[in-house]
């Protein structure tokens, strides 16, 4: 195939797919670490529910699954485009996608591969130990993940819901011309090119 033919139209929403698998994930994970606000007993509490959710063959099968399709189907996207012209938001999220498999080998060895090699129980005081007093410099290292999770997520969600949500985001112009009018009747009414009448 080459790259001048047209992308096959199941890859986006295969895409898309996967990629809210891996958000609903993080939506957990980061949530857990959240938990570590409250205390590191709240972290190995809620640790348990995680493990519970994402630690089984059909979780680990959904997630690994998930995370292998939403970067290979990335990779082909970049494959099939005629041209390196893009937006910058765009090669934002590309140039982020291709680092974040780099960063999370780091972590994935660390935790899900010395538990299933080792039968290493990934603790969270075990974790933080590891991360913040034995290797201070993996532990930054380990922070960068999440936000360059976050970056890439962030960039791509409004071009998201611009191009699968075009009637939502033109809602959104209308109350911001009916804002910025200062009446909520008889005010300039938005107008959304890219919604279907």
């Amino acid at each position: 195939m080459t790259s001048n033919q047209p992308i096959h139209p199941w890859v986006r929403p295969v895409r898309l797919g996967c990629g809210l698998l891996l958000f609903a994930f993080l939506l957990t994970h980061f949530g857990n670490h959240a938990l570590g606000l409250v205390s590191l007993h709240a972290m190995e509490e809620g640790r348990l529910g995680f493990l519970a959710l994402w630690r089984n063959p059909v979780g680990e099968s959904a997630l690994f699954g998930a995370l292998l399709a939403h970067w290979l189907l990335g990779l082909w996207l970049i494959y099939q485009r005629r041209t390196l012209r893009m937006p910058v938001w765009e090669a934002t999220q590309i140039i982020l996608g291709l680092i974040v498999p780099t960063l999370l080998a780091y972590h994935l060895i660390g935790t899900r591969m010395a538990n299933a090699m080792y039968g290493s129980e990934d603790l969270y005081a075990r974790v933080i130990f590891s991360l913040w007093v034995q290797n201070p410099w993996a532990g930054t290292y380990d922070r960068v993940q999440p936000w360059v999770h976050r970056t890439s997520l962030l960039v791509a969600l409004p071009a998201v819901v611009r191009a699968r949500f075009p009637r939502l985001v033109c809602v959104f112009r209308a109350d911001a011309c009916t804002r910025v009018s200062g009446s909520r009747r008889g005010g300039p009414r938005g107008v959304c090119a890219g919604a279907p009448a």
